[in-house]
């Protein structure tokens, strides 16, 4: 759960609602709310407790992800994005951050605030 407060902030938060409730898909993070409370509005998504891509490359350190498993891990985003513009969205902010591993190892794209609809032109 995220909170915003200023415009943009909550015009990307709403973006990242809309793009992102539209996947049911298991390397895509599922966003299931979106609200305001006290002024500050929210997401809520499923819980990723395996922590960032990012995370887990610097874990590895100057070694790197051992290929197979980056194969393994690229091959499941790479679904996850087919599906996202199989739907006809773009994903502007694609980065390690932005794919979240659930504790089993699956990646999950988020990061859905600078998202567009290319088929809304």
């Amino acid at each position: 759960v995220k909170a915003s407060k200023d415009s943009k902030q909550k015009e990307m938060f709403q973006n990242a609602f809309k793009v992102g409730s539209v996947f049911n898909h298991p390397n895509i993070l599922k966003i299931t709310d979106y609200g305001e409370i006290d002024s500050r509005d929210y997401i809520v998504s499923h819980y990723a407790d395996g922590g960032s891509l990012e995370q887990v490359i610097t874990t590895y350190g100057a070694s790197g992800i051992p290929i197979p498993e980056a194969l393994e891990l690229m091959k499941k985003i790479l679904l996850g994005l087919e599906e996202i513009h199989s739907k006809g969205f773009v994903v502007r902010d694609l980065k390690t951050n932005n794919i979240l591993l659930l504790k089993n190892g699956e990646p999950s794209i988020t990061g859905f605030h600078l998202s567009k609809n290319i088929s809304e032109r």
